[in-house]
């Protein structure tokens, strides 16, 4: 079983950021881990894949996130896909990374 870590760092601008994953050949998310720079910013997290299917959001999960964002989920995933921090209370910087089991 292989692990492999996409890594995350953007900076968000009016409340948003958006960036695009490399194409990832089949696996599993097993984890999805996003930090503000400060422990009080409220925001938003997305995973849409290459079909503008949205396969993930805190917000549809009522899971907004403060300061950070620690979940553990069971993914599937194949593809180029679009990773999106939206609503965020504050425009700085958001550090974090995905794990995904091959």
């Amino acid at each position: 079983m292989n692990i492999y870590a996409i890594d995350i760092s953007q900076t968000a601008s009016s409340g948003t950021w958006s960036t695009n994953t490399l194409k990832i050949a089949g696996g599993i998310l097993r984890n999805i881990l996003v930090k503000a720079a400060t422990s009080t910013t409220t925001f938003d997290f997305k995973i849409i894949d290459e079909k503008d299917n949205i396969i993930y959001d805190t917000s549809r999960n009522e899971k907004t996130a403060t300061g950070i964002l620690d979940d553990s989920v069971r993914i599937a995933m194949k593809g180029k896909y679009t990773l999106t921090v939206y609503n965020s209370s504050a425009d700085e910087l958001f550090t974090g990374r995905l794990m995904i089991q091959e």
